[in-house]
């Protein structure tokens, strides 16, 4: 929550900015109704229009907004905007909410859910069973997405959703580098289509940078510190480092990290 000075109303600190960003649809038509809106912190829902393919909505700078794209029959990732003043509003892709492999997405987001039970805030990730269990129960969910991509090649967005694919994308994240590198590459085709989520792409590419001993683009990830709060990997060309992770929809600055 933002903490305001004494005596100084939110409202005279957030000048609405306006965030205007490209839709693309996964069909061969566009939908002809779409609606935009946005959650922000400690604010009313906001509602903005969509109009020639474009969403258009004016966003109060200084605080934390998510911003839905979609209607009754179609959906789009969300956009997690953490200050408008220093975003970039991102393409984003419409395609129908009944995704072509619902059994499929209803597996993945079962997987992920799994992917994620040892890494919870309540795992004990250095008690050797716990990491033991944890490096049988990857080892299970990577051999399965290997099956799923090469049965029906990488989950995208309008395949199985935004959070079967999400789900999809942890699995892959924690595979090591001969299992995550190739998956890296169907990723990036993905993201041509505009059917993955940029900043998962951008986490993905760092990791396969820091495996191979590189510097990280994005500066996604971090090792352990002597805070215990981790550190991040060193990064390419730090003077744009913010520009970069903006344009992949990460926040400008890097975050703290702990955890696995």
């Amino acid at each position: 929550m933002l903490a305001f000075p004494a005596g100084l109303r939110a409202a005279e600190t957030t000048d609405p900015i306006v965030f205007v960003g490209q839709l693309h649809s996964s069909a061969a038509t566009f939908p002809d109704k779409l609606a935009v809106f946005a959650d922000c912190v400690d604010r009313p829902r906001l509602f903005g229009k969509v109009e020639h393919q474009r969403y258009r909505i004016a966003l109060p700078t200084g605080t934390r907004c998510t911003v839905f794209v979609g209607e009754r029959d179609w959906e789009a990732l969300p956009l997690v905007v953490e200050d408008v003043a220093t975003s970039v509003a991102l393409a984003l892709l419409v395609y129908p909410r009944q995704v072509p492999a619902p059994v499929l997405a209803r597996e993945l987001l079962e997987l992920g859910r799994a992917d994620q039970a040892l890494r919870g805030e309540h795992a004990r990730p250095n008690e050797p069973a716990a990491l033991e269990r944890l490096r049988i129960g990857d080892e299970a969910r990577q051999q399965r997405l290997a099956a799923i991509v090469a049965a029906h090649g990488w989950p995208t967005l309008s395949m199985v959703g935004w959070e079967a694919a999400n789900a999809a994308w942890l699995i892959a994240q924690h595979a090591p580098l001969a299992r995550l590198k190739p998956w890296l590459g169907l990723m990036q085709d993905a993201a041509t289509r505009h059917e993955i989520a940029p900043y998962n792409l951008a986490t993905s590419i760092d990791r396969v940078l820091v495996y191979e001993g590189r510097k990280q683009v994005y500066g996604t990830q971090h090792r352990p510190s002597e805070e215990g709060l981790g550190e991040p990997y060193p990064s390419e060309d730090m003077d744009r480092l913010g520009q970069r992770r903006v344009r992949a929809g990460l926040p400008r600055t890097q975050p703290h990290w702990k955890g696995l």
